[in-house]
C-alpha cells in the first residue's frame, strides 16, 4: 500500500510538472514601424491579434517605444476565430513602434498596422 501511495505521489508531480511546462508564455514581436506626422496629418498605429486556436486564449498586447518604454498596453479573452480591431492603438507619437504580444500559444497571429488619419491602411507587418 505505501509503494502504491508512493507512485502516486510521483504521478501527480509528473502531472504537475507537465501543467508547468504547457503554461509557457509565448511572445511575439513585430518589426519597428515609423509612426509620424504627414503633412500635418497624424498617423494611428494598432495593434491586433486573430486567434487560431479552439479554445479561448488570453492575449496581452503592448505598443513598445524602441528603447522598450511600453506607451500603451491591453489584455482581453480573444474568441476562436476572432479578429481583434483597434485592440492596442498609438496615435500622435513620431517614431519607430513595434507591437508585442503575450499568449499562450503559438496558434495566435500578431500584427502592426498603420493607418491614416482617414483610417486607410497605410502598412502591416505579422508578428514572429
Amino acid at each position: 500500500m505505501r509503494k502504491m501511495a508512493k507512485t502516486f505521489a510521483f504521478m501527480l508531480v509528473l502531472i504537475g510538472m507537465a501543467g508547468e511546462a504547457s503554461a509557457a508564455l509565448v511572445v511575439l514581436y513585430t518589426g519597428p514601424m515609423k509612426e509620424k506626422t504627414l503633412d500635418g496629418v497624424i498617423q494611428r498605429l494598432s495593434c491586433d491579434v486573430l486567434n487560431l486556436d479552439k479554445k479561448v486564449q488570453s492575449v496581452t498586447a503592448d505598443v513598445v517605444w524602441l528603447d522598450g518604454s511600453v506607451l500603451a498596453t491591453n489584455t482581453a479573452d480573444v474568441q476562436p476565430g476572432q479578429v481583434t480591431y483597434n485592440f492596442v492603438t498609438w496615435a500622435g507619437a513620431t517614431g519607430n513602434l513595434y507591437c508585442r504580444f503575450t499568449v499562450k500559444t503559438k496558434k495566435v497571429r500578431g500584427y502592426i498596422t498603420l493607418y491614416n488619419q482617414d483610417g486607410l491602411l497605410i502598412s502591416t507587418q505579422e508578428a514572429y
